[in-house]
C-alpha cells in the first residue's frame, strides 16, 4: 500500500469579487462583490481560463510539477477546477 496512488480533492469555498468599468472605460476604485449565483454564471469562463493557463509542460501531473523533490514524491497531481458545492458529494 507505500506505493497505491490515493485521490483526494480538497476544497476551498470562492469569495469573488469583481471591479466594474466605469463610464470611461477605467476600472472603478471600489470592488463588487459576487453572490452565488452571480458566481455561477462564471462558472464555464473559470474553467476554460484555468485550462488556458495550463502550460504543456505540466501534463497530467499540473502543478505538481513545481513541487520540491520531497513533496514531488508524495503528490503526483494538483489540478485546479471549479464546482458547484452541490456537485462535489
Amino acid at each position: 500500500m507505500k506505493n497505491e496512488l490515493q485521490s483526494l480533492r480538497l476544497f476551498s469555498p470562492l469569495f469573488p469579487h469583481i471591479y466594474r468599468k466605469n463610464e470611461w472605460g477605467d476600472l472603478d476604485d471600489y470592488r463588487e462583490d459576487l453572490s452565488v449565483g452571480e458566481v455561477l454564471e462564471y462558472e464555464d469562463e473559470i474553467l476554460a481560463l484555468i485550462q488556458k493557463e495550463k502550460l504543456p509542460s505540466e501534463g497530467e501531473r499540473g502543478l505538481a510539477v513545481y513541487l520540491d523533490d520531497d513533496l514531488s514524491q508524495k503528490v503526483y497531481s494538483i489540478n485546479p477546477s471549479v464546482i458547484q458545492k452541490s456537485r462535489c458529494h
